[in-house]
């Protein structure tokens, strides 16, 4: 046989190999989290083309399948969708195919990942996350589902927030600035991105003090030139401000907690607040004002957006 084809088949043979056993280890996982929630499941079984088993609670059964192939990993959960189980189950399971972290030109194996949330929204607070990563939890990290917040719903943050926090309490740093310190926050600094410069660099501060790394990575909020101050680049530490930087696990695991603690803030309101700048503003600030006051809009409130400038001149 042709040498060359030999290796070929060698190369095929070891990548379905590694297929395989990521899709094993995963089944693995998702039997061990799902065990943890109380319900009955069964053994695990593997297939011509994926591994799967039962999960039963009352009279409703889900199955849950990890496939195999030449597109990489895929879970899949067969079952009722409406139904509690089905819920339960899929809040536990990021279903969308496996994303291959990289780190081109940083060393990843020990970082500091940094990202915010609200920072576009007109009510609720600014939220700052800060997470150390290395690689002995990476497996443990992709088995939680996480990636970019923006892929999740508000469910599947909530729990694998809850995980990150349950299993990781020592490895993240937040910092929850509510509408009435942000304002005034930003009436000192005066600008939005000085703000998110001092607001990054005292939480991960807050990380360092506990973990010795020599990268950080922070999500880069701006286009303007981002540096963060000399207590924290005293220390010779190589920091990258990177667009998208949910890429790398730290910073996806960061964004995560920071939008969990951003859900947060609106669930312990007695009543409901519009997400974004856009949709239903107007009417939910004039409920505050009748309800609170103009004063009281700086409780819920960022009022350095312009439409929010706007709205405050016209009831004056």
């Amino acid at each position: 046989m042709n040498p060359f084809l030999v290796i070929l088949v060698l190369q095929l043979q070891f990548f379905w190999i590694m297929i395989e056993t990521r899709a094993k280890e995963l089944i693995s996982d998702i039997h061990k989290t799902l065990m943890q929630n109380n319900l009955k499941l069964s053994n695990i079984e593997r297939k011509q083309y994926n591994f799967e088993f039962t999960a039963a609670l009352g009279k409703d059964s889900v199955k849950i399948q990890v496939y195999f192939g030449k597109k990489g990993v895929k879970k899949v959960i067969q079952g009722n969708a409406n139904s509690e189980l089905y819920k339960k189950v899929e809040s536990n399971i990021n279903l969308q195919q496996e994303i291959e972290f990289k780190s081109p030109g940083i060393d990843s194996s020990n970082y500091i990942g940094s990202d915010e949330s609200g920072k576009g929204d007109v009510f609720g607070p600014l939220v700052i996350a800060a997470f150390y990563c290395d690689k002995s939890i990476e497996k443990k990290l992709i088995s939680f589902g996480v990636r970019d917040s923006k892929e999740l719903s508000a469910l599947q943050i909530d729990s694998i927030a809850g995980k990150l926090k349950k299993n990781f309490s020592d490895r993240f740093s937040v910092s929850v600035i509510t509408p009435a310190k942000y304002n005034s926050l930003y009436s000192h600094f005066k600008n939005l991105n000085k703000m998110l410069n001092d607001l990054h660099q005292s939480t991960i501060q807050s990380l360092l003090s506990r973990h010795s790394c020599q990268t950080v990575i922070v999500d880069k909020f701006s286009r303007e030139e981002i540096k963060l101050g000399k207590n924290i680049a005293g220390r010779n530490l190589d920091i990258h401000y990177v667009e998208k930087a949910e890429q790398y696990l730290g910073v996806a695991a960061a964004s995560i907690i920071a939008r969990d603690e951003f859900n947060n803030w609106f669930k312990r309101l007695e009543f409901e607040l519009p997400k974004g700048a856009n949709n239903g503003i107007e009417g939910a600030l004039r409920k505050l004002v009748e309800n609170y006051g103009a004063n009281g809009l700086a409780n819920f409130v960022k009022l350095h957006f312009k439409n929010i400038k706007a709205f405050t001149e016209n009831i004056r």
